[in-house]
């Protein structure tokens, strides 16, 4: 896996960022460290007791993200769509984010933020648990609903298991591509063009710093 610094949602999934199981494996592998990371799976919900519409929409930051909602759960209540979004998959349009999944996972969304079973995705939708459950995650949610992309890594011990299912878009994090490209040709190109432009900012950085530390002696 490689990491990228600063990415913002977007940047994330069509850098094709790895999904949430991935990162779940990397923590129970001990193999991620303590930053923040955009995962490529995305999360839609509504407030609890609000059921589905024929869509679902959030403004986050400065886009609002928005995805369709199939007919039969349109209607349904205390229900989370997840999926995991390839590059191909998100359409941005001025400030309108459109994600457009070809397989989504419907599950039961808890209504408060807690300890619970993961799914096979390792989202935290089974049954209450706590933090003695090696294999529990923590979900922290949004009251009035939420669309946009689950995020992990935060923090020591505990934190560690945390699922984040409220971050918005403008919000930015790191982010872990596999380096074979893993989520397609586009988030492998993408990959190697923004990774060199970090490697010519920090060049550019050090440069400066050299010219501070001489012109301060």
């Amino acid at each position: 896996m490689q990491k990228l610094d600063n990415k913002t949602k977007i940047e994330a999934l069509q850098l094709g960022a790895a999904s949430n199981a991935e990162y779940d494996q990397m923590i129970k592998e001990n193999k991620l460290g303590y930053d923040g990371y955009w995962t490529s799976t995305a999360v839609a919900y509504e407030k609890p007791g609000t059921p589905f519409g024929k869509t679902a929409s959030f403004k986050s930051g400065s886009n609002t993200w928005t995805i369709a909602i199939p007919r039969k759960y349109q209607g349904k209540k205390n229900l989370v769509l997840l999926a995991n979004i390839s590059p191909e998959e998100v359409k941005p349009e001025g400030n309108v984010i459109t994600l457009l999944p070809k397989k989504i996972i419907v599950k039961k969304m808890p209504e408060k933020n807690g300890w619970y079973v993961p799914d096979e995705i390792g989202f935290p939708s089974g049954k209450e648990s706590n933090s003695g459950d090696e294999n529990a995650r923590r979900l922290w949610r949004m009251d009035e609903g939420h669309v946009g992309l689950l995020s992990r890594g935060y923090g020591f011990g505990c934190g560690r298991r945390d699922v984040y299912a409220y971050l918005r878009g403008d919000d930015r994090l790191g982010v872990m591509i596999s380096n074979t490209g893993t989520s397609g040709k586009i988030g492998c190109e993408n990959c190697k063009r923004l990774e060199k432009e970090n490697t010519d900012l920090r060049e550019r950085l050090a440069k400066i710093k050299d010219i501070v530390e001489a012109a301060e002696g």
